[in-house]
């Protein structure tokens, strides 16, 4: 990712709207263009996205970095598991407009079965409710025949041939790894140039692993996109209540294979943050480029935003591209891309791990986001 995004850490937001519009105005003197495209998201996607950047159990932020991580040091694979209503699809469906609006990257979603899909398209949907058409034009789910449309970015089946037109505004696909995929292939010449260029996939429900789909996502992806791996097998009785929601059921899930990686101990929110702070501290480099040192998620995400990846993390072969290997960091567990998110939103009680106030961060002021190259006309 070659791209430098300035995200100015002396910006504050607060929960009022009063707060979004004071941010959105000194924005407009500093980043003109960013401030437009802001604008263009819409009021909504402002409050849902500062929501999910200060929650207490920091799963998005965790996935934020970890993303923005992978696309600067060139990693091919990342892991994210997590409990039934960990909040795994709505992050992702969050991060997707991040990745596609904002950082203005091809994205793909894919899943089979087709329900965490329409979940990702009505998130999508909604968290675009008021942003510009131009917008959410960049959206679309393909729809099988026969299925009618439950959201404004579902496409049938008859007019999925305008997707993938040269004026086309798609930026952000979501398509089932089933016939539809198989057949877009053939059907549609651009539909290949289009997964050429996605810098980023999310393969939702990846403990399903070895659909077909899968294989011609491996094999039309570039060989530089960042792959997202999100699942979680622990949906039975005893993974969503008893004595195996603490520390033992969160060893038992991490040594579980999801999509193509199996690595055992994955890092919670509070360690990834831990470990890539520490890598970036650890570069005398780096901190020409950054004085002030990141310490917390989102200081995180703004260095990562702005500075590139040193280049002694970058991974020098194919199996640390697909993260099966943690990078040793002192004092930490080590840069590994496989994160697992231990609290559930559906259910607050149960959790991975049992309660500790060190999982835990006190999230700082609320920060505002990056800049972008160019915004929609």
């Amino acid at each position: 990712m070659s791209h430098t995004y300035n995200w100015d850490l002396s910006w504050t937001i607060s929960f009022d709207t009063p707060g979004i519009k004071e941010a959105l105005e000194l924005l407009s003197h500093s980043h003109p263009g960013l401030c437009h495209l802001f604008r263009s998201l819409g009021p909504h996607f402002h409050r849902s996205l500062i929501h999910a950047l200060v929650a207490p159990n920091g799963h998005f932020p965790a996935l934020l970095n970890a993303t923005l991580w992978g696309l600067r040091s060139g990693h091919t694979s990342l892991c994210v598991q997590g409990i039934f209503g960990s909040g795994k699809t709505y992050s992702s469906s969050l991060l997707l407009i991040l990745v596609t609006s904002v950082l203005g990257l091809r994205t793909v979603l894919s899943a089979d079965p087709n329900l965490p899909l329409a979940t990702a398209a009505e998130n999508i949907s909604d968290l675009l409710r008021d942003a510009h058409p131009a917008i959410r034009s960049q959206y679309a789910r393909c729809l099988a025949q026969n299925i009618p449309k439950t959201t404004d970015i579902d496409v049938l089946s008859v007019d999925r041939s305008s997707l993938f037109q040269p004026d086309s505004l798609l930026r952000c696909l979501l398509v089932t790894q089933g016939s539809i995929l198989r057949d877009a292939t053939s059907a549609h010449p651009l539909f290949i140039p289009f997964l050429i260029l996605c810098a980023l996939a999310i393969n939702d429900e990846a403990q399903q692993g070895g659909q077909s789909g899968f294989t011609i996502l491996a094999a039309l992806l570039s060989r530089f996109c960042l792959q997202i791996f999100t699942g979680d097998r622990e949906q039975t009785r005893t993974g969503t209540g008893g004595d195996f929601l603490k520390e033992e059921l969160l060893k038992r899930l991490s040594h579980k294979n999801i999509g193509f990686l199996g690595k055992p101990d994955p890092l919670l929110p509070h360690e990834l943050t831990s470990s890539l702070c520490a890598a970036l501290s650890h570069c005398p480099n780096y901190k020409e480029l950054c004085p002030d040192l990141p310490t917390s998620p989102l200081q995180l995400a703004a260095a990562l935003a702005t500075h590139p990846v040193p280049d002694v993390y970058f991974p020098k072969t194919v199996h640390d591209a697909e993260g099966l290997q943690a990078h040793p960091i002192p004092d930490t567990k080590g840069i590994l891309m496989h994160l697992i998110l231990p609290h559930s939103l559906r259910c607050p009680a149960r959790r991975y791990a049992r309660p500790n106030p060190s999982h835990l961060w006190i999230p700082p002021p609320p920060l505002v986001s990056c800049y972008y190259p160019k915004c929609p006309h």
